[in-house]
């Protein structure tokens, strides 16, 4: 049964703005109920398994079209003394402290602060916070069959041109997870994606997002359980290629490299490069989607 809570006259109160709208409700309880009703509106620890995610807190019916959950809340004991102070049997304020008494409440005046969710359905497993950087490498080309354009010649040989490669440095938070993919974790650093990984931000091609590593920080979560907060680091890097992939596809990776020979039917640019005459890649390949399931 959902605890009581009578809203305070000066509630709700909303925030519009570009970034989001927010919203604040203040009510009161029973301080009895302070237990139940915290335990009602916020999860308990979150699982690695998409069905966990569905109770982050009572949705708030909010005037528009944007779906809010709880973020935080602040709970501050109230009663009528509250307003001037305890007081004696004459009814007079009571200046002294009976430090031998304990306090009792009979009330708790419960502010809530909803924000907007902070995942979307392309995410692997709702409650991501993604983040973007740039970054680059260097590629120094061999300046054997490289041409001056105008006027036409050959490069000398003292000269060192190379060419910069874009990469997206992706930082991947997954908070409060009860029992993380320690297992997956250290199999799929490395390694390439073994197909299309999609995320809220776009699909990363075969073998062009490398899996760095994680970082990961044990926390105690809303129920009292321990927890860890999880952070993975990708780099995503994507070529044009002059030949097919070692499997498949268009979109050069991770394991395309820069070819520098002539030869009859190919020019200088990015091929695919394997370890043995297996086609064994420099890169081996990996499912990512390992990542976001119970450990």
């Amino acid at each position: 049964m959902a605890v009581a809570f009578d809203e305070a006259l000066d509630s709700p109160r909303f925030h519009f703005g570009f970034d989001g709208h927010t919203a604040v409700r203040k009510g009161y309880i029973a301080w009895g109920d302070l237990e139940a009703f915290v335990a009602e509106h916020f999860p308990v620890s979150y699982k690695a398994d998409v069905s966990q995610f569905g109770g982050l807190g009572t949705p708030f019916p909010s005037p528009w079209d944007q779906a809010l959950r709880i973020d935080s809340m602040d709970v501050e004991p109230f009663s009528d003394e509250n307003l001037a102070g305890p007081t004696d049997g004459n009814g007079n304020i009571d200046t002294t402290q009976d430090f031998s008494t304990v306090i009792t409440h009979d009330k708790a005046l419960v502010t809530i602060k909803y924000t907007p969710a902070k995942w979307t359905e392309d995410d692997p497993v709702e409650q991501l916070v993604h983040r973007w950087s740039a970054g680059a490498e260097f590629l120094t080309l061999p300046n054997t069959d490289l041409q001056w354009v105008d006027p036409a010649g050959p490069v000398s040989s003292d000269l060192s041109p190379g060419r910069l490669i874009p990469t997206i440095n992706h930082t991947i938070s997954w908070p409060r997870i009860e029992s993380p993919p320690f297992a997956n974790i250290r199999a799929l650093v490395g390694r390439v994606n073994n197909a299309a990984f999609t995320l809220a931000t776009g699909t990363a091609p075969y073998e062009t997002m490398l899996f760095v590593g994680a970082d990961l920080e044990r926390t105690v979560m809303s129920d009292g359980t321990r927890g860890w907060n999880v952070t993975y680091h990708f780099s995503e890097k994507s070529v044009d290629t002059e030949s097919a992939d070692i499997n498949e596809g268009v979109a050069g990776g991770w394991n395309h490299f820069w070819r520098n020979e002539s030869g009859a039917s190919y020019g200088p640019g990015f091929y695919a490069l394997a370890r043995d005459a297996n086609r064994t890649p420099i890169y081996p390949r990996g499912d990512f989607n390992l990542l976001f399931q119970s450990g």
